[in-house]
């Protein structure tokens, strides 16, 4: 077990020394994007359209009003079709650029979100995004941004030593794993999440929705 963790930590360690650039590159279009979708809130109605039924689903299953298979069936589908996005834009070098694109949308929705619910429920609703949709929402970006880092590693690859498609799935033999596990990652915080919320949360007042 010890060796075991010895080699996850060196494994981590040096993931994320060869990918810190592509990392920084995330974070860069996230940040821009949560800053677009916070002026978008105080410049136009755009957050209000944000909080439809979709956006509002973990405050409706903490205040018990979808079950929790509900729940977590909406969130795997919504990763999984995230996963999706982010595989089949990595295939190729020029729409890979797609998928930091795509972080900068997710941060610019989860902003404008976040900026519309404390301004329509103030104080409790600042607690809700604190204490609910932040959390959640943190955890599967990284989840996200770990999985981009994983096939971008693969497309890079493939640009810099001129292979094929096909050659370049063959030589990065251990992406299978890193993807599976990346998956199993975001599954287990679905469920964790999904659980504790079931358990903690839902017979707390301060849910407004």
């Amino acid at each position: 077990m010890k060796n075991m963790g010895g080699n996850v930590a060196y494994y981590f360690s040096y993931h994320v020394r060869q990918c810190k650039n592509v990392y920084f590159s995330i974070l860069i279009c996230a940040v821009c994007g949560v800053v677009l979708g916070v002026v978008l809130h105080f410049t136009t109605s755009f957050g209000s359209f944000l909080l439809n039924d979709n956006d509002q689903l973990i405050f409706d299953f903490v205040s018990r009003d979808v079950s929790v298979i509900t729940f977590i069936a909406s969130k795997v589908r919504n990763l999984f079709v995230a996963f999706l996005i982010i595989f089949v834009f990595a295939l190729w070098f020029y729409s890979s650029f797609v998928c930091f694109a795509f972080f900068a949308y997710q941060g610019m929705l989860l902003s404008a979100c976040c900026c519309q619910i404390i301004a329509s429920y103030g104080v409790l609703g600042a607690v809700n995004v604190f204490v609910v949709l932040l959390p959640v929402n943190l955890t599967l970006f990284a989840v996200l941004a770990y999985f981009c880092c994983v096939c971008l590693q693969r497309t890079f690859m493939a640009r810099r030593y001129k292979m094929s498609l096909k050659n370049s799935f063959l030589y990065k033999q251990y992406m299978g794993r890193e993807v599976a596990f990346s998956v199993v990652c975001g599954l287990v915080a679905i469920v964790a999440f999904s659980v504790v919320y079931s358990v903690l949360l839902r017979n707390v007042g301060f849910v407004v929705f």
